[in-house]
């Protein structure tokens, strides 16, 4: 399976209830062979996580993110969308939901 979580930002440290069970979440879906990639309100990075670690990629913006998310997303992905509205992550989320747009 892929997965893409789309999360708050101050994953680490991982010294609050919704980090760990954020970063738990992608870790054991990644130790399963699963892709998985987490993607925040970060101007700067988002991760690609494998049973190895997390890697660092580039996103200059959310609107870069709308833009390249549902590249990478096909057909029977699975994405959670967990984010305020103040972060503009929606618009991610629409892009998912009308890629030709």
């Amino acid at each position: 399976m892929r997965v893409a979580i789309l999360t708050r930002a101050d994953l680490f440290p991982t010294n609050h209830g919704a980090a760990v069970k954020i970063v738990r979440t992608a870790e054991s879906l990644a130790a399963r062979g699963d892709d998985v990639w987490v993607i925040t309100d970060d101007r700067d990075s988002y991760w690609k996580v494998a049973a190895g670690g997390w890697e660092t990629r580039i996103f200059s913006d959310v609107a870069a993110a709308a833009s390249e998310v549902p590249k990478l997303v096909k057909a029977g992905d699975l994405v959670l969308l967990k984010a305020s509205r103040s972060t503009g992550l929606e618009r991610v989320g629409e892009a998912l939901r009308n890629p030709t747009q």
